[in-house]
């Protein structure tokens, strides 16, 4: 069976639900950075079958599902980042506001 062709992002909200999906077109409108996150390898087994890329921020080992590596050359500024360097990032960022 052949995988389609992912055309929008989930969209999720403060505690990490998902609110809406955002068409790929307005997702790579904006100027920002593009996270894309990823679990460490470290932490297990992949649920589903993937591949191994590595964590641009703490250059860990990770793992990218088939859906995401669909999606990453189409994105405009990517950047793969780990579980652990999320919430770290989040945390610098609340308390910076």
């Amino acid at each position: 069976m052949k995988r389609r062709r992912p055309t929008h992002v989930v969209e999720l909200d403060r505690e990490g639900r998902p609110t809406r999906a955002l068409p790929l077109t307005d997702f790579n409108a904006g100027s920002k950075p593009q996270p894309v996150i990823c679990c460490r390898v470290a932490d297990g087994p992949p649920h589903i079958a993937s591949r191994q890329g590595t964590c641009d921020l703490c250059l860990e080992r990770i793992w990218i599902a088939p859906s995401t590596a669909d999606l990453v050359p189409q994105m405009r500024a990517p950047t793969l980042w780990c579980m652990p360097c999320l919430i770290e990032q989040l945390k610098a960022n609340a308390q910076a506001l």
